[in-house]
Parts: C-alpha cells; structure tokens; sequence
C-alpha cells in the first residue's frame, strides 16, 4: 500500500496517537473499579499520563458536539415540532443517519471542560471501524482492494494467535490454515470427538443493506460478503459447509473420527450479534447440502464475543 504506519493520521493526529485517546477513554469508562464513569474533564482524565493535552483537544474538536449542535445537525433546520419529528420517523433512511451522526461523534460537549461519552460501543467502533474507514477513505481508489484484503488477513492473524493463547500448538488442538482438495480451513480445534472448525472474516455489510428496511437489497449483500461474490467464489457459509464435508470424510486429518463437528463463523461485523441473525445465517448454511448428522448448526460470533467467550472459559 505505501504506507507506514508512522504516516497514518487520523482527525489530523498519528494513528498511535488517536488509538491511545480513544482506548483510555473506553478503558475509562469500562473501569471495574467503582460505578461507570461517563463524564470526564477534559484537563484531568489523562493528567497523571503526561499525554499531550493538544491532542486529546484535538480529536474532541472533530468528534465531540454541544447539544445545540447535535440538535441542528439532526433536525437539519427543520422545525422542532411533533409533526417534523412523525415525518423524519417515517423515512427508511432516518435511523441511519442518526446513527452515524453519533458512531462519528460519540461525545457531548457539556462545557468548556466537561465531556459526556454517549455510548461505550460507538466509542469502541471508533477503534475498529473509525480506523478501518479511517485508513480505506483515505486512500486511492486502486489500493483500496488491497487495503481490504490484508485487514481482513489481519483479523485471521489475530484470532488464531489469540486462540493460540489458550490451545498452545504443542498441546495437538489448534492447527491454522490447514489447506485441502477444495479449500483451506482459517483455525482448526480438535477435541478428539469434537471437532471446531473455523472461518474467520472481515466481511461488512453495507449501512444501507443493514439499516435500508430494504430485504432485496439485504439479502444480495448479505450473499455478497458470507455465501459467495460476484464471480463465484465461495465466502465464510460456503467455505465452512466444504471444510465441514473434508472433515467428515477423513480429508482432514484428525486426532480421531469425531463424533460432532461444530462450524464457526468469526466476524468484524457487528450485526451478527443482532437477534435471529445466527438463526438466519444456520438456515442459509444447511442449504449447501452439508449431509451428515455429525455437523451441527452454524454458530456465528463477532471477534469481541470470541475474546469474551475464550477468557469466560479460562476464568472457569
């Protein structure tokens, strides 16, 4: 791509910078110590760090707004009236453009000092998102292709070094990018008589497609990121229905015949945490014909709710 990440700047600042606001801010208000903590003075909450004052200015400029300009921006100079307020609820396109008003912006500037963060998640998608987006927006048109390609092996790097932390490569559980006839498998666990086979993705589907109120238009791109793209070549519900078929029938190798083979999907994509999309996701996989009784139903997980599951199950 050409870049370095000393180059990289997001709202103006170094990428390392704007990352260190926005993780000690979320770090801050997820702090276990004591009740949440959800409005911070702009001149304390990073004293004791020496971090440059300019800067932690500096992103609050772009992403911070007082209720008044919050109120104009959402009301779009129309009147505050009931009746404008019906008229705005009845356009598909309304939620979403609140939404990404506040994702864009999750802070309330009280006053000169005082700063309300308006919901940890759209300050944790500042993290992921605002970066991805951050980095894509910026670049040419030519490389964004490629930009997209290597978060999305990134996000498989990480997930299998994660699972590495708790299946260490010596103990025989976790293989990676284990290669066949047909596919490649992104994280392997074998349990013996339990199998975990694993996709790991950074797929994100459209605002539009997610927040349109459009079904066509949601389902075309829900099978352009996870069943398979325009030219034909098989995405996350395809690839693991295959992955699932080589186990069953001994084209992977493991430890023994396993008596349940369990397909797992990993996403960056937050609305698979979203109701019934698991449910959605299983119908359109038992589609591809996977017949063997030893697969078990599709589970589909955000890479949070992985981080979230593995250290559940190293505290018990």
């Amino acid at each position: 791509l050409g870049l370095a990440p000393g180059q990289i700047e997001i709202d103006g600042m170094p990428l390392y910078d704007f990352f260190s606001i926005a993780f000690g801010l979320f770090a801050y208000n997820k702090s276990t110590d004591g009740p949440v903590q959800v409005v911070f003075n702009t001149r304390k909450v990073f004293a004791t760090t020496g971090f440059p004052q300019d800067l932690l200015e500096k992103m609050l400029e772009s992403r911070a707004r007082t209720v008044e300009e919050f109120r104009e921006q959402l009301g779009k100079g129309k009147a505050l009236t009931r009746e404008e307020f019906g008229k705005e609820l009845s356009r598909k396109p309304f939620l979403t453009d609140s939404l990404n008003i506040f994702r864009q912006r999750p802070f309330v500037r009280l006053d000169a000092q005082h700063i309300l963060i308006l919901d940890v998640q759209f300050l944790a998608e500042l993290l992921t998102l605002g970066i991805y987006w951050g980095i894509h927006d910026n670049l040419s048109s030519n490389k964004r292709e490629t930009f997209k390609e290597l978060w999305g092996r990134m996000i498989e790097l990480y997930a299998v070094n994660l699972l590495g932390q708790f299946y260490p490569r010596a103990s025989g559980i976790l293989s990676a990018d284990l290669s066949y006839k047909d596919g490649q498998v992104d994280a392997l666990l074998d349990f013996g008589s339990a199998v975990i086979i694993m996709e790991i993705k950074s797929s994100l589907l459209t605002e539009q497609a997610k927040r349109g109120g459009d079904k066509k238009q949601f389902l075309a791109d829900f099978r352009r990121k996870f069943i398979e793209n325009e030219k034909g070549k098989p995405k996350a519900t395809k690839q693991l229905a295959s992955s699932c078929r080589a186990v069953a029938a001994g084209e992977i190798k493991t430890a023994t015949v396993p008596t349940s083979i369990y397909p797992v999907f990993v996403s960056d994509e937050p609305a698979v945490e979203s109701a019934f999309f698991n449910a959605f996701f299983n119908e359109e996989f038992q589609k591809e014909g996977v017949n063997d009784e030893r697969v078990r139903p599709i589970t589909v997980m955000t890479i949070d709710e992985l981080e979230q599951i593995l250290q559940i199950g190293r505290a018990h």
